[in-house]
């Protein structure tokens, strides 16, 4: 999928309860290459304190879940 044509994010939520985890997304997510076919979509989650130990992730392209994982 080309950047130039969607949005693309990263929703992460607490994996035992579904809530989300509160971030300012835009500033923390970021996509490669900026411009045609995107290869990585990445969340910063750096310096974010108190992270549960299990996370739900869904790639989300324009308003859509596209994929789905949970990391531990």
């Amino acid at each position: 999928m080309k950047s130039e044509e969607h949005n693309f994010g990263i929703l992460a939520l607490t994996a035992a309860t579904g809530v989300p985890i509160g971030l300012n997304y835009t500033e923390r997510t970021s996509h490669l290459p900026d411009t045609g076919t995107v290869q990585t979509v990445t969340l910063d989650l750096t310096d974010v304190a108190d992270l549960p130990a299990s996370l739900r992730v869904y790639l989300m392209v324009d308003a859509y879940p596209a994929a789905v994982t949970t990391l531990e």
